[in-house]
This record gives structure tokens, C-alpha cells and sequence, in this order.
């Protein structure tokens, strides 16, 4: 015989509102700003460092990346970039195994910061060489 309690309306009512808050939160989550870029923001490692690792990016979403780290193989590569989950993703059509495609940007704006395999680079808004 089937019987009515009012506690199991009450936990499916409590169901129901949680999984309702929880995409909404998840979409508020998604929704974040991401740190606003001048014109053009170039970043680098510094006009000392003999690396000469150097992305550029522009607000129509274009950028240029060079890592002249080894001098037998330079990377120089340009494209376009986006948004995704509060990183930057380059994609260019050349494709090179050791081109850092990922980078998180700071809050403020000032240093951009990459890891590919146990590669680190962290890069600040300076000139490029």
C-alpha cells in the first residue's frame, strides 16, 4: 500500500530549488570579467633576457608570439586568439610543438603566465626586443 508523507514532499521541493541554483550559479561563475587589455598589450622578458620571448596581443583578437630561447629552432608565429574558461588560447595555423597556445592573464593586467610540460613562462607587460 502506497502512503503520502509530507517530509519526502518537503526533501523533493529542497531537490528541485538546489538544482535549479545550481546551474544559475555555475552560469554567474562563467559570466566573470576578464581583465580588459589596452589597444595592444605587449608583453615580454625583458629586453636583457637573450630569450627574447615576446606575445603581443591586439584587441581585434590578433596576436604575434616569438620565442627566440633556442636559436636553432626560433618560434615566430601569429593568429588569432580568444577567451576560454579565464585563459587566452592563441591558434595560428602554423603548428609548433613547442608554442605555449595557453595563458592566464593577472588581475591587473600586467604579467601573463604559461605552462607547457614543465616549461613555466611568466611574462610582463613591457617591450619586446
Amino acid at each position: 500500500m502506497f502512503t503520502y508523507s509530507i517530509f519526502h514532499y518537503r526533501d523533493m521541493k529542497q531537490f528541485l530549488q538546489l538544482s535549479a541554483m545550481i546551474p544559475a550559479f555555475l552560469l554567474l561563475i562563467a559570466m566573470s570579467d576578464h581583465p580588459t587589455l589596452p589597444q595592444k598589450a605587449i608583453f615580454g622578458s625583458g629586453a636583457n633576457n637573450p630569450a627574447g620571448i615576446c606575445l603581443v596581443l591586439k584587441n581585434d583578437q590578433t596576436f604575434s608570439y616569438q620565442d627566440l630561447s633556442n636559436p636553432k629552432k626560433p618560434i615566430r608565429v601569429h593568429g588569432t586568439w580568444n577567451w576560454k574558461h579565464d585563459k587566452v588560447v592563441l591558434h595560428s595555423e602554423v603548428d609548433s610543438p613547442n608554442f605555449h597556445k595557453k595563458w592566464t592573464i593577472s588581475e591587473d593586467g600586467n604579467v601573463v603566465k604559461s605552462r607547457k610540460g614543465m616549461t613555466f613562462y611568466s611574462l610582463h607587460r613591457s617591450d619586446c626586443k
